[in-house]
């Protein structure tokens, strides 16, 4: 089997949200939003680091979920399919950021859904703004540019940011 790598820039948004207090099922609720900020990062078109081609943003309330404190960045890695070598799972040049929305954990899940985007609007821009940056991108990445993409996003959904 032969693997070609294609260069694109794809963007990921993800959500788990899990606990006794969803009554709103939120992760219902939060799945547009998710979809919609990845189709916003892809028509942006914007290219953050000549080293990374994935951007995969996962938003994390719950007390079953524990968030990577830090950004990961991997870079040429296969996850084997022991049954079937077709399903192999190939990962290049990827960046991982985990949004920890635990901290406001009870108030996520009693608000409205517009209360919920500020919640991720706010954690998410707090985050990004000072995250630090995996060593091997670190130069290249353009945080200014993400944070200003991100920011331009939640305000166009009615965030105050």
């Amino acid at each position: 089997m032969t693997f070609v790598q294609i260069e694109v820039e794809f963007f990921r948004v993800n959500s788990y949200f899990i606990d006794n207090l969803d009554t709103q099922n939120k992760q219902r609720q939060m799945r547009p939003l998710c979809g919609s900020l990845e189709r916003f990062l892809d028509t942006k078109g914007h290219r953050y680091s000549k080293d990374v081609t994935t951007i995969e943003i996962v938003f994390f309330c719950g007390r079953y979920f524990k968030a990577r404190l830090r950004p990961k960045y991997i870079e040429g890695k296969v996850v084997k399919n022991w049954r079937d070598r077709d399903l192999d799972m190939y990962f290049s040049r990827e960046l991982k950021i985990n949004i920890d929305l635990n901290a406001h954990c009870k108030e996520f899940f009693e608000a409205d859904k517009m209360g919920s985007y500020n919640i991720i609007a706010r954690t998410t821009m707090e985050y990004v703004s000072t995250m630090p940056l995996p060593v091997k991108i670190r130069k290249t990445f353009d945080r200014e540019l993400f944070v200003n993409d991100l920011r331009e996003f939640f305000q166009s959904i009615g965030c105050d940011v």
